[in-house]
């Protein structure tokens, strides 16, 4: 078995659309995450690290700063691994090697995102120092039907209070 963690490279979009639609509340494509990574390619600060085992994505690792989404001198934190691969060490090891960008950029301190319907991804969190900061709603919207006979572009005035989702935000502050 042959476990590498490496830059993201074009060719791992599909293995990364898998891992971000197991933790995602909306499916997203391949034409969708282009979008997204024309966006983040902007951010001042952004690194995306896979890792593979036998040359099958499992898992991956972001770090970044989006000005206005995260606080100032702060980085925000994602690690995914794909959940028949989860309880094997791969998270460990891609939070070892963000770490090298964590100290190179030396933030006062980090933020991570989890939904509040993962309890492993809270008690992950939990178990690095983050700690809970506030509540942000995100909600999911099906606009494949008609609503009240109008139009499908229409839909967006139908929002239901049960498609709406909590995330937490969760952040540390880190000491070196």
């Amino acid at each position: 078995m042959i476990t590498t963690i490496r830059p993201y490279e074009q060719s791992d979009k599909a293995g990364v659309c898998n891992l971000l639609n197991q933790t995602s509340n909306a499916p997203i494509g391949e034409d969708m995450f282009e979008m997204q990574e024309a966006r983040v390619r902007t951010y001042p600060f952004f690194r995306r690290i896979i890792l593979t085992v036998n040359n099958e994505v499992v898992g991956m690792a972001q770090l970044l700063h989006a000005t206005g989404m995260t606080p100032q001198g702060f980085l925000s934190q994602a690690i995914i691994v794909d959940a028949l691969h989860r309880e094997q060490g791969y998270g460990q090891l891609l939070e070892e090697a963000l770490a090298q960008y964590v100290h190179e950029e030396c933030p006062i301190g980090l933020q991570t995102a989890v939904r509040d319907n993962h309890p492993e991804a809270r008690a992950w969190a939990e178990h690095r120092g983050f700690t809970f900061k506030s509540h942000q709603f995100e909600s999911v919207l099906d606009r494949s039907t008609q609503v009240c006979g109008h139009p499908k572009h229409m839909a967006l005035l139908s929002v239901r209070l049960s498609n709406f989702r909590l995330r937490t935000i969760w952040s540390a502050c880190i000491g070196w």
